[in-house]
């Protein structure tokens, strides 16, 4: 009875895990791993794009060939990275897979290897490991909810007099408000990056240091999606014409903010 149990719960959680992961278009394989020197030290990033189409993903080497939507809205993707828990009598390897803001939404069990040789070694543990890959059975669905692009938030926006006002872009009620906008100084941030490889996320923070927001990479020049500290609701941080804007929207209404931000170098 407790191994029927202990059974039905191991394919309930790879049940679990296939779900979550079927909302993901992408996933990407970076071209060196944070446990190695180099790329593609003995062949482990070429292997592990590999073995993810070869298990049903759509996976790819980096961003150099990945299709637009892929580098336009960075949530659709996974980010895979090998982690190792070697020693120096056994090579132990497993795969992780992170969403677009760092969070881990699944890792394989460690398979090992005691061959000598590091590159048979790493080969044969990655091949394992990957295996569990295959288990999850991953199909894309076509029902990522994170996607938040800016051509999309085109609903109503507030203006100066607070009135709601219809638009067909964000860019046409800039343009309206441009000059009045540009009269008014904006609330200023500085930006500390959260990452020193890989995509760059930044914390805003004021000049005393406390954080308001978190900008998070979209693999698109100049556009961050925002996390507040203190709020939940959906933000995007854009460049337009030398000045940032801050855009958070609910099902009916739309605040526009100028911002000042000062990069770290």
């Amino acid at each position: 009875m407790k191994n029927s149990l202990i059974v039905c719960c191991f394919f309930l959680t790879i049940g679990i895990s296939a779900q979550n992961l079927n909302k993901y278009k992408y996933v990407l394989v970076p071209e060196k791993f944070e446990f190695l020197k180099n790329e593609d030290q003995y062949r482990l990033n070429g292997l592990t794009h590999f073995l993810f189409n070869k298990y049903g993903f759509t996976a790819f080497l980096g961003k150099k060939d990945a299709p637009l939507d892929a580098v336009n809205n960075n949530c659709l993707n996974l980010f895979a990275e090998v982690i190792s828990a070697s020693n120096m009598f056994i090579t132990k390897l497993a795969i992780q897979l992170k969403d677009c803001r760092g969070r881990i939404v699944y890792t394989t069990p460690f398979a090992s290897s005691k061959e000598k040789s590091f590159k048979v070694a790493y080969n044969k543990a990655l091949r394992s490991t990957a295996e569990h890959l295959e288990t999850l059975k991953y199909k894309y669905d076509g029902q990522n909810n994170i996607d938040f692009e800016i051509e999309k938030v085109k609903p109503l926006v507030i203006n100066k007099t607070n009135k709601l006002v219809k638009t067909d872009s964000i860019s046409s009620n800039l343009n309206k408000d441009k000059q009045d906008l540009e009269n008014k100084r904006p609330t200023k941030f500085y930006a500390q990056k959260r990452q020193k490889e890989g995509w760059v996320d930044y914390n805003l923070v004021d000049k005393k240091g406390v954080l308001y927001y978190v900008l998070y990479s979209t693999g698109k020049e100049d556009t961050y999606l925002v996390e507040q500290t203190k709020h939940q609701e959906k933000m995007l941080c854009f460049k337009n014409k030398n000045l940032w804007y801050l855009v958070s929207r609910d099902q009916t209404n739309m605040v526009i903010k100028t911002i000042e931000i000062q990069f770290e170098k």
